[in-house]
């Protein structure tokens, strides 16, 4: 899918929410997760699904641990609102090519990661308290490993080095979590840094495992 059918879903299911608002989406491939513009936040989904082909071997996956970062800023008095996106790449397993080769999304994926988007914009942007349960997707099917050592943002340490949950066999850390489920409570726990779960509530999340 081109941007242009990113900020045409983008826009109709923004204008839903907040009618009196403009908001643009943009894809930067210089985005630093780790460097934020004064008065903008940041959004990061490491669970979201697409697909891939090398264009060496022309070998095609999909994964659902693709990365995506945002950074959002609204201007409330100009009733304006900017996204720019950075997409995450993954290298081929097969030929173990080192060239990075962009994701493809479905338009049911390009759905999901924009509705993801919204919620975020409306938390952390317009400061709403929201009920993220309807966000939940759970992946009950063996989506298969997920290989660090071909993914950009592991590479960068953004994606595994942010992890919050137990380590698995493997490389994947969680095969039958809600695929947008780690994203959001990223954002719920980000004012938490250092507050230590009691052994039952981490019982309780290591369920979704």
């Amino acid at each position: 899918m081109n941007m242009d059918f990113w900020r045409a879903v983008f826009k109709e299911k923004m204008e839903a929410v907040k009618p009196r608002d403009s908001w643009r989406l943009t894809m930067d491939r210089s985005l630093n997760f780790h460097d934020v513009e004064a008065r903008w936040r940041k959004s990061l989904q490491e669970h979201a699904h697409g697909s891939f082909t090398c264009s060496r071997c022309y070998h095609r996956w999909s994964s659902h641990q693709v990365v995506i970062l945002f950074h959002m800023h609204l201007e409330r008095y100009e009733e304006q609102g900017s996204v720019r996106m950075r997409t995450f790449r993954q290298q081929c397993y097969q030929c173990s090519s080192e060239k990075y080769e962009e994701p493809q999304f479905s338009e049911e994926d390009v759905g999901h990661i924009v509705e993801c988007l919204i919620f975020s914009i409306r938390k952390k942007c317009y400061g709403e308290h929201l009920d993220d349960s309807g966000l939940f997707e759970v992946v009950s099917e063996n989506r298969g490993p997920h290989k660090p050592e071909h993914c950009e943002a592991c590479h960068l340490g953004i994606h595994n080095a942010r992890q919050r949950w137990p380590r698995r066999s493997g490389h994947h850390r969680e095969p039958q979590r809600p695929a947008y489920l780690p994203a959001i409570l990223q954002e719920s726990m980000e004012n938490l840094a250092g507050f230590q779960l009691p052994t039952s509530l981490t019982f309780g999340l290591d369920g979704f495992g």
